[in-house]
């Protein structure tokens, strides 16, 4: 017998519409008044929760966080080569569905606000995290972290121009940021004593 869900609560509802309204338009179109309606909730319930439309946009970006993680969860143990790839493909499925959560914080006024830049950034690093756990590096050094930084910038402004532009192949998109992760993790012995990270298996293509 299966165990019932919970009935999300109206916070829940109004962070579900705010991931879908601010997945689909830019983050100045979005009305906080049509959110509720989307949600089914009192128009204003938002103000409530999130005081106005910056509180509830950093906490739509932390809830995406979450979202993101739960999509990992089920890659640990995969070889990793495999792993990476998928997460890099469920990353971009994620953001071919919702273009203004990654472009907002780069395309609005939002871009000088300083929370909302550290929320982001929070999210990204925690991504980052996940990633690099997913290829076997639980503990990473100062020196991975440094690099694993360079290769967020380089991840996020390829994904951006593809998404906008689309001018190559998703699988080759795909490979781009593999072969990207693995010369700049690869870098690290310039950085630090010691062998680095043993990064052959990420060359492992699945069928």
């Amino acid at each position: 017998m299966h165990e019932r869900r919970p009935e999300p609560t109206r916070r829940e509802l109004l962070l579900a519409a705010g991931r879908d309204a601010f997945g689909r338009m830019p983050y100045d179109e979005v009305s906080l008044s049509e959110v509720a309606q989307e949600a089914g909730v009192a128009h204003g319930l938002p103000f409530h929760y999130f005081k106005n439309k910056r509180g509830f946009f950093i906490e739509v970006v932390r809830s995406l966080a979450e979202e993101m993680r739960i999509a990992y969860d089920d890659l640990n143990g995969l070889p990793h080569g495999e792993a990476l790839r998928a997460a890099i493909n469920r990353h971009i499925d994620y953001f071919e569905q919702r273009p203004h959560v990654l472009l907002g914080p780069i395309r609005s006024n939002l871009v000088t606000d300083s929370r909302v830049r550290d929320v982001f950034e929070e999210t990204r690093w925690d991504g980052a995290l996940a990633v690099l756990r997913l290829i076997g590096i639980d503990e990473p050094t100062e020196g991975i972290r440094l690099l694993m930084r360079s290769w967020l910038a380089f991840h996020d402004e390829l994904l951006v121009q593809w998404i906008l532009e689309r001018p190559v192949p998703r699988p080759a998109l795909v490979e781009v940021l593999v072969a990207g992760l693995t010369s700049i993790l690869g870098s690290v012995t310039l950085l630090e004593a010691g062998p680095g990270p043993d990064l052959s298996a990420l060359h492992e293509q699945t069928a």
